[in-house]
């Protein structure tokens, strides 16, 4: 029997302020900028995008441009390329300090050069010259990324991230291993052609700043992906996306011991303390009976609701939301106490989860990042899952990655106020039932330098996202193991690791999570003299910006 699912493509989930753009040698109000320009493909979950921005200056001078964006943290930013002289110029991945010099020397040489930084998770700077006087220049960043799949649909965000251009528009290929059911955009009028049954293209040219895509496909009860790519004489490389058909009785949910660590100090204070003691207030609702609780309020110190555990009823609910209630937010952040504070909570014979609320740096206490992270390994004897919630823009993102990456959990950007509730609603909704624990995954003989190395635990609609090399082509076998309860369980899927089909953007998603795991090693207090060097290695050899690398673009 066939299904048919809605497969949503959000094209943009960015706040505005965080783009910005400026010039020097002209005054703010002489920078104009033109059309945004939206182009690319999405292969089944893959998609591999660009988008042009058009600058135009009133100006009497040549002008230097300042543009910032953002994109979803897990985008890989490949490469830029802009105009000279009307045609384009395709860019290359150097090493940042090498980039940066030869930009500045080349700007002093009135030449044309471009420059693109990571300034931040997700966030990224071009600085382009000259915009000619009363003349045009465009941009193109390209950057990739997997497709999240969450509550039954494909999801992919993206929208103008200055929101003043004079016009939006796109074109956006789509190519499905099935039959397309259903296209429409809500927000958008937009011209779609469907040269088959599988593909769909997109055409779009409006004003709003903000595009959705929604598209149906048949498919089947797909609980396996594999996709692979391997070119003649060289090594291959998989991505594997395993959705478990687990089903779990309500006697095998496992009880849980939930503690809410909550930031209250003085950055916290306004909008983002009211929306983060909403979200407390959900999660407490959202308790399960037979679980326990806590909570854990930390600014220069640190406050327990209760010396223990309670169990979960209708007055321990009512007592904490209370509590929490009569918060408030000020203070400095004594963040590794808190922590220390919520591990002594629970035992192994439960599940036991954390979650971290805090938009701001360790201030109080401990505060290398890295002894905070070693410390929480050391303490974690109950083995709790420390979910991390990064509130506002100025967070230590790889810090807080490696905080709940050791724990077998993982961390999420919630970059305004108004985002803290939906974010920690989508978490409570997630960890309500979970379905497998402690999971080890058996990959093909011959499948090496794997990612990541240590698998989450498995909640209701999650999946499980595994990529590496490979030798050997044919027939493959991925076998899941995890708990379910008390018992051990197994699933076995099977698929093709292809032989001479390229798939050019797979590499890189590879690379990118080898970037990952190397940048979490450094927040954790590695050996920088080895692990930055590989970053830089990786970004040049596969064209990603990193910390350490900067694409360039400079005149022939």
């Amino acid at each position: 029997m066939r299904k048919t699912f809605v497969v949503l493509l959000v094209l943009g989930s960015l706040v505005f302020a965080e783009g910005r753009v400026s010039a020097r040698r002209i005054h703010a109000n002489q920078l104009q900028l033109g059309e945004h320009r939206l182009t690319g493909l999405v292969r089944d979950r893959l998609a591999e995008l660009s988008f042009e921005q058009e600058f135009h200056s009133t100006g009497g001078a040549p002008a230097e441009v300042f543009y910032e964006f953002a994109l979803p943290v897990e985008a890989t930013v490949t490469s830029l390329d802009m105009t000279m002289n009307g045609q384009w110029v395709t860019g290359r991945v150097l090493d940042r300090k090498e980039a940066k010099r030869t930009y500045e020397s080349i700007v002093n040489r009135r030449k044309d050069p471009g420059l693109l930084e990571r300034i931040g998770e997700g966030r990224y700077r071009v600085r382009v010259f000259p915009l000619p006087a009363k003349g045009n220049l465009k941009i193109r960043v390209h950057f990739q990324l997997l497709l999240p799949f969450r509550s039954g649909a494909v999801q992919l965000a993206y929208a103008d991230p200055v929101g003043k251009a004079s016009r939006f528009t796109g074109d956006v290929r789509i190519e499905s291993p099935r039959t397309i059911t259903r296209l429409d955009a809500p927000t958008h009028a937009v011209e779609v052609d469907r040269p088959s049954e599988t593909a769909a293209r997109v055409v779009w040219n409006d004003t709003k700043p903000r595009i959705e895509l929604r598209y149906a496909d048949q498919r089947d009860d797909v609980t396996f992906t594999l996709f692979s790519s391997r070119r003649a004489g060289e090594r291959g490389t998989f991505l594997a996306i395993l959705q478990p058909p687990v089903t779990v009785a309500e006697d095998e949910v496992l009880p849980k011991d939930v503690v809410f660590v909550l930031d209250e100090s003085g950055s916290m204070e306004g909008d983002k303390m009211r929306e983060a003691k909403r979200a407390l207030h959900a999660g407490i609702d959202k308790l399960r009976d037979g679980d326990r609780f806590n909570v854990v309020g930390f600014s220069s110190g640190t406050e327990a609701f209760r010396d223990q555990l309670v169990e979960v009823n209708a007055a321990t609910r009512k007592a904490a939301r209370d509590w929490v209630s009569r918060r408030r937010a000020m203070g400095g952040t004594a963040l590794d106490a808190a922590l220390h504070d919520a591990l002594r909570f629970g035992s192994r014979a439960r599940l036991g989860l954390v979650a971290l609320l805090t938009d701001g740096l360790p201030t109080v206490g401990e505060s290398d990042p890295q002894r905070i992270v070693q410390r929480v390994r050391a303490a974690n004897g109950a083995r709790h899952r420390v979910f991390v919630f990064g509130v506002g823009l100025d967070q230590n993102a790889r810090f807080l990655d490696a905080l709940a990456t050791s724990t077998r959990a993982v961390r999420e950007d919630i970059t305004k106020a108004a985002e803290v509730l939906p974010a920690m609603q989508r978490f409570y909704t997630r960890v309500e039932r979970p379905l497998m624990t402690d999971l080890q995954l058996e990959t093909p003989k011959g499948t090496a330098a794997l990612q990541p190395h240590a698998l989450p635990d498995l909640f209701a609609g999650d999946e499980v996202v595994v990529t590496g090399r490979f030798d050997q082509s044919g027939p493959a076998l991925f076998k899941l193991r995890g708990r379910i309860g008390s018992r051990q369980v197994e699933h076995v899927f099977e698929g093709t690791l292809t032989k001479d089909q390229e798939i050019a953007c797979l590499p890189r998603f590879w690379a990118r999570k080898q970037v990952d795991a190397l940048l979490a090693a450094i927040a954790a207090g590695g050996d920088r003299r080895e692990l930055v060097p590989a970053v830089r290695r990786l970004g040049q050899q596969y064209s990603i910006v990193t910390p350490y690398t900067a694409g360039l673009v400079v005149e022939e």
